[in-house]
């Protein structure tokens, strides 16, 4: 079995009553990467195979809404609307302030200070937060 990266849980309760538990994982492959879903409450895995990226809205959104679909009918759409629109509301939240602090800190730099951040590469939001950190270290300094 290939090494599971960046575990996380998936929970929520239906109108009905019923609670269910996803774990969601990623093993890398030859090829690429997969997906994984475990419904702790049916003890089904859903996987979901990828060569180079994703597109989703979230970490494991298409993994997470394929196992949702082995899932009671009834209890589907309460499912989709708890882990699947609102992890996306949320991410697309926690995007949009990340970017608002990244926007904020450039907007107090000098013009010299911007033109030394032009070539900045930033490909993670680990990076966008660590540059948004020098930025506001350099606006600190300048202000001394």
């Amino acid at each position: 079995m290939n090494k599971q990266h960046d575990s996380q849980m998936f929970e929520a309760t239906t109108r009905n009553g019923n609670t269910y538990s996803f774990e969601c994982y990623t093993t890398y492959t030859r090829n690429g990467f997969c997906h994984h879903a475990y419904n702790y409450e049916s003890g089904e895995m859903t996987r979901v195979s990828y060569l180079n990226r994703t597109w989703e809205r979230f970490e494991y959104e298409s993994v997470l809404r394929s196992a949702i679909e082995k899932c009671p009918k009834a209890d589907r759409e309460d499912l989709n609307t708890i882990l699947i629109e609102k992890k996306a509301l949320d991410e697309k939240k926690r995007c949009n302030i990340l970017f608002d602090n990244f926007k904020s800190a450039y907007d107090k730099l000098s013009d010299k200070r911007k033109e030394d951040m032009k070539g900045v590469e930033i490909n993670s939001d680990a990076d966008a937060k660590s540059v948004t950190l020098m930025m506001n270290m350099l606006n600190a300094i300048d202000k001394i």
